[in-house]
This record gives C-alpha cells, structure tokens and sequence, in this order.
C-alpha cells in the first residue's frame, strides 16, 4: 500500500530522503494534492541536499525545462552531472544532450559520445539512438556503421520509433549491413505502425516502387495518405501524383491539386512545379498563367531545374538566373575558353535514353543526392563539418578542408576529386566563398546576456568553440586561462580587402604571381617589368565575372553530359543483364534434348557467360561511377563560380580567385570524353547443327565468345 501524505511527510521531517523524493514527486504531479512546481522544487532541493540521486536528475529537468524555475542551463548540467557521477541513466544521456548541443557547456561530440555511451550502457534506450547517429555522422567518434548498426537495433528492441526507422535506412542503404528491402520495410512497418511519419512515407516509397514487397499502388497510396495527414511534405506530394496519375486511388486531378496546394505551402519544390504546370494547362484548375508563373518563380527560387528551364520558355527571367551579359564567342577565345558544348546527340543514343524513363530518373536521383550532400560544408580531406574561421582552400580542385587537417600535413587530398594539394605556411586559411556560407546570420556572444545591446559575436574561438564579442574577445585574450587559445575573427571583421602588412586598399591583382596586393606591395615586391598587373577596377570586375559565368556555363554543359553518360552507363548495364538472361535461357532450350549427359557443360557454358558478363559489367560500371563522380565534381564547383560571379562578392576575392576558378572549370570540361559509353558485346552461343551422335561427340567444342 502506497505511504499517505501525512506518512511521507513525517519520514521526511525525520530526515528520510526517499521520503522527500516522494513528495517532490507527489507535487510535481499531483498526486493526492495541488500541483505545484516549486513546492515539488523545494522538496526535491532538500532530497538531493540528502544524497537523493533521482531527486538531482528531476531538478535538472526542472532547471533545464523551466518548470517553476527560470530555464537555467547551467544549473540543469550541474545537477544533471551530480546524478551522473552518482550513476542516475537519465541524467546521464542529457549531459550528454547538452554537450551535443552545446546547452551551457562547449560544444563537444566526444564527451557527448561518452555520456550517451555509459546512458545507453545502462539501458537507456534514446542515447543508444544518439550515440547510434553520432557512429554513423563520425560526431566525437570514428564514423562506424556497423556500430551505428548494432546501437540502433538496441534501441529499436526497445521500442524507439526513431530507431526503427535509421535502421530501416541502414538495411536500405547498405550502411553497416548487406541491403535487405524486405528487413527495411520491416523496420519501417514497426516505426509506422507506433504513428512514425518517415516510415509511414518510407512504406509508400517501397510499395509504389516494389522494393522489398510486390509492387501495390493501392497501399502506396494509403501509406501516403497517412504520412500526409501528420503533415509530411513529401507524401503530400506523392499522394498528388497517385491522383493526378490514378496510381491506388481513383483519378482526381481537383484533388491532386489539393495535395500540392498542401505540399507547396511547406516548401516543397517539386510540388510548386507540379502546380504550375496544373495552371498552365488547366488540369484540375482553371487555366491561369499568371498563377503558373507564380508557382514556377517559387519553385525556381529554391533551385528547382524544371521550374527554372518553364520560366525561360514562358519568357519569364527565374529569380535566380543572372541577367547579365556574357562574353561573346569572340571575346572567350581571345581569352582562351572553347564555347560550351551543344548536347547534340547521336540519335540512337537519344532513342535508347528515350526507352529508359524510370532508369533515368533513378540516375538523376542519385546525383541529385551526391550534389546536395557535397554541397554541405564539411571537409573534403576528413568529412567533418566546416566552423568558421576553419576553412580552408584546396588549390588544386577549389574544393574545402579544415585548418586542422593543414596542421597534420602539408599535402591535403581531396576525397571526392582524388586530388592532392600542395600547401605552404602561406596557404589562404580560409575558403572565401565556403567561408561566407557557414558565418552567414548574426551569431550572439557566448558570454553576453541575450539582452544586451551589442551581443553579436565577431570573433571564434577553435580551443573552446565559443563565439565573442569584441569586449570578450578582448577579454579572452587577457585572460591567463585562455590567452594562448586560437581565436579567430569572423569573416566580416578580417576580409575587408585591405593589404593586412601596409593597411592600404588592395586593389592590384598580380597575374604573375596570381595574388591580390596592395600599391606598397606592387612597387616593392611585384615590379610592373616583370610582372603583369591589373587594377581591380570596375571594368576589371565586370570582365572577370562574365569570364566565371561563361566558364561556369562550358561547366553546366558538362554536368548535362556527364549526366547523360552516367545514365548510358547504367542503360548498358541493364542491357547486358537482359541480354545475358535471354542468351543464358537459348543455351538451355537448346540442351534440353541433351540434358542428361550434358547438364555439367550446360553450367559450364552458363558460367563463361556469366563470367563474361560480369567482366562487361565491372568494366561499365566503373566507368558510370567515374561519370558520376566527374558530375558531382563539375556540379558542385560550378556553384562556387556563379557565387564568385554574383555582384555582392568583394572585388579582391574576385580577382584572386576567378583565374583558378575559370582555370579549373575548363579543365573539368576538357575532361569529358568525347567517345560514347561502349554498347554491350555481341556474345553469341554456337550449337553444331548436326545429328544427336555428333552433337554429343562434339559438345565440347561448344561456345561462348564475346566481340
């Protein structure tokens, strides 16, 4: 029987710890009085001051929440750590929550491993999941999936929705285990069926593709349904298609509409196209094209090719395409770039790309995919994730690294390019254009009250990954604690295009030496006899971006043709399957009549074509890889040239950078191969068209040569 109040109350005036837990917890829900948050607060104070380990976790809940409390994160690590050096799982996975957030502590993914670790140890089944993601990311431990694999399971037997769904992705995927559709869709089904939106919409994806289940569109349509009632972007956009196209639902275009209405007011670009296009030929609407192109414009906001290329056929100049002249064709071979390429295409190649839609639209997923994770700052020698005043330009590919991987070695390759840098103590430390994107937005001073007037942080600090002010930043250097930490200015303060040994306007590009000085530097170390000078003037800056635009459109001409030969690739790679199954059941047909004493040369002959096959295969399958890759690379260098060509960057940046951006661009495109991706070979299969006997005498002789 459960201790009355009046019972709890006496222990707990005799100094009864538990007794004090138990009516903290008695006012923290009610139970048999009021509910009343600071009297819970003060019984829990009194339980923890007794060495009460549950009692210090509930006050870090309180602080960390701002239940009765002002929200206090400090107060909610300290007590948070007391039950954790005490053992308390609870309090151990959110002081790991805290330093993966940086919640009052610095920021720090190897102690927030560790808390998450001994939690999940415990049994805790959310810091299994944690600690599963940050095994996955690489986050405070080396990237495994096979432990991020084995962590997820565990918190997935305990029923963790989140869980269910990662390893759904896993098994999808092939992170950290052999791909298995039929496991994921039984993950996603679990996760689903506890109300996960992801997985209800992960189901729709495997039911209307037929992966992992026989392929329904009834059901697709009903997981769809599902996901988009819990507001899911994406299922809102596939149930629009499943009415529009009468896939599972009966057709609709009024209520496909309706769906992509819902799917564009979150965002979703490719139902603001689909919209669009319902507009402009009024399918499910009333034909508009003002509200066409109105949909069209938002969509091409956002990126969204197919929007961008209506707006141009409308006559319609898409928001983010830039108005400005390019250099005539004259103009660019005076300067040494080749016009771009025309994707003129031989017409079989182009009939065969015709008879593979839903093969094509697998590629450009997959590169779509390979783009926009490259697209994220993160470090191209070590993969972790780009801080400011870290970043650093690798100088023979353009792409970025962190000045920690600089400090390991003087040479820093590139794992997507495969290239290596050289690099010097006068290395640029910081990318310029990947620079601006992870400093972009006020960041407020670690140290400053959130209302005081002048929070906004200008300086990083790398040993604490804190952000200051200037009046702490001027501290922190004075501090002895912390004086000889590296503490950086953010971009805005540091690149203000001023020479940083005379203070002067550096407006002089030295093409000899491919640097940007100032006058002072040019007279004393950079000599017009012997070397070339520009002035960066505006003359000079409106030449040089329309030199990064046109290299950046060669370059955009090249993404479409590596595109084109990655899908060939992946056409003859189906191709040379099909074709070997079907030669593969002509031998059989023809050896039946032999089967008996045949059957060991019929494997025999069906594995030479598969060993052919494979051969042929392997040799395609690199190269669509390569084609791939190479398309990753072009794709996402040419952002960096059309943000280097847009008129906000500053002119030194400019002039430093667009001779190595134009140069590399036309390298890039110079590299695309001019010869086509190679057909499958013509394997045939020779039977000696002879009587039964001579057949069988002379079955060895049998066949199968490629050419």
């Amino acid at each position: 029987m459960a201790p009355t109040m009046e019972t709890l109350l006496a222990r707990a005036q005799e100094g009864d710890a538990a007794a004090m837990y138990g009516l903290g917890d008695c006012y923290c829900y009610g139970i048999s009085v009021a509910k009343d948050d600071a009297t819970a607060i003060e019984w829990y104070k009194r339980a923890a001051d007794s060495g009460h380990v549950g009692a210090m976790y509930s006050l870090g809940c309180f602080y960390k929440n701002g239940w009765g409390v002002t929200q206090d994160y400090a107060q909610a690590v300290a007590w948070y750590r007391r039950a954790a050096d005490n053992g308390n799982a609870g309090a151990m996975f959110h002081l790991g929550d805290c330093y993966a957030r940086g919640q009052r502590v610095v920021q720090d993914y190897g102690q927030a491993a560790e808390w998450y670790r001994r939690a999940a140890e415990k049994g805790h089944a959310v810091a299994m999941l944690n600690l599963g993601i940050l095994y996955c990311k690489g986050q405070g431990v080396a990237q495994d999936h096979q432990q991020a694999v084995e962590w997820y399971r565990g918190a997935a037997e305990k029923g963790v929705t989140d869980a269910m769904f990662e390893l759904g992705v896993c098994y999808d995927v092939g992170l950290g285990i052999a791909p298995d559709h039929m496991q994921a869709v039984a993950c996603y089904r679990r996760a689903a069926d506890k109300g996960h939106t992801n997985s209800m919409f992960s189901l729709g994806v495997h039911y209307e593709e037929g992966m992992g289940v026989a392929q329904a569109y009834k059901p697709a349509a009903a997981w769809y349904r599902r996901a988009a009632a819990k507001g899911h972007p994406c299922a809102m956009d596939k149930l629009g298609v499943c009415y529009h196209d009468g896939k599972g639902v009966a057709q609709d275009h009024q209520q496909a509409v309706e769906w992509w209405v819902r799917a564009a007011d979150k965002g979703h670009a490719s139902a603001m196209f689909k919209l669009a296009h319902c507009y402009e030929h009024g399918t499910g609407v009333t034909k508009d094209i003002k509200r066409a192109h109105f949909f069209y414009a938002r969509a091409a906001a956002v990126g969204h090719r197919d929007a961008i290329e209506a707006l141009k056929r409308l006559g319609v100049t898409p928001p983010s395409i830039s108005t400005e002249a390019t250099p005539s064709s004259t103009a660019e071979q005076a300067a040494g770039h080749a016009p771009p390429k025309q994707n003129v295409l031989d017409p079989s190649i182009a009939a065969r790309r015709s008879e593979h839609k839903e093969l094509e639209q697998d590629v450009q997923l997959d590169l779509e995919r390979r783009v926009a994770e490259r697209l994220r700052p993160y470090c191209a020698t070590c993969g972790r994730d780009l801080q400011p005043g870290s970043t650093l330009l690798l100088s023979a590919c353009l792409h970025s690294s962190c000045t920690a991987c600089l400090e390991q070695s003087a040479a820093l390759a590139c794992s997507l390019c495969g290239i290596t840098s050289t690099m010097n103590e006068d290395a640029e430390v910081r990318h310029p254009l990947v620079e601006a994107s992870v400093s972009t937005g006020k960041r407020l001073c670690a140290e400053c009250h959130e209302d005081a007037e002048d929070n906004v942080a200008s300086h990083h600090c790398a040993d604490c990954q804190s952000f200051l002010c200037k009046a702490h930043a001027t501290t922190h250097r004075k501090s002895r604690s912390t004086k000889a930490h590296s503490l950086d200015a953010l971009a805005s303060e540091n690149d203000d295009g001023h020479c940083k040994v005379h203070g002067k306007l550096a407006d002089i590009y030295c093409a000899t030496c491919q640097m940007v000085v100032c006058y002072v530097c040019a007279k004393a170390s950079h000599p017009e006899a012997t070397h070339a000078h520009h002035i960066i003037d505006g003359a000079y800056c409106a030449q040089a971006r329309q030199r990064v635009s046109a290299a950046a459109e060669r370059a955009e001409t090249a993404v479409q043709a590596r595109a084109g030969r990655a899908l060939d690739a992946s056409i003859t790679l189906a191709e040379i399957h099909e074709r070997s199954q079907a030669l593969k059941g002509d031998i059989r047909a023809r050896m039946n009549a032999l089967r008996a004493l045949m059957d060991q040369r019929c494997l025999e002959l069906e594995g030479e074509v598969d060993a052919i096959a494979a051969e042929e295969s392997r040799r395609i399958r690199e190269l669509g890889e390569g084609e791939r890759v190479a398309n990753t690379v072009l794709a996402t260098t040419v952002p960096l040239a059309r943000h280097l060509a847009d008129a906000q960057t500053p002119a030194h940046t400019l002039a430093r950078l667009e001779p190595a951006v134009c140069a590399r661009l036309d390298e890039l495109v110079r590299a695309v191969p001019s010869d086509p991706v190679p057909l499958p070979a013509q394997v045939t299969f020779s039977f000696a068209d002879a009587e039964l006997e001579n057949a069988i005498r002379t079955a060895g002789s049998f066949a199968v040569s490629s050419r």
